[in-house]
């Protein structure tokens, strides 16, 4: 079994493919969910 250890190292939004993209374009805004130093460990 391997650890695989994953880490937000940066966090951008870029509105033009928001607004190209998404139903609500750029008001959708960055991921609130995910924050800069946040960690997974995933044992596969």
């Amino acid at each position: 079994m391997k650890k695989v250890k994953i880490t937000v190292l940066k966090k951008e939004f870029y509105e033009e493919f928001a607004e190209a993209y998404l139903t609500e374009g750029k008001e959708v805004g960055p991921c609130p969910l995910l924050n800069v130093g946040d960690s997974f460990l995933n044992f596969s």
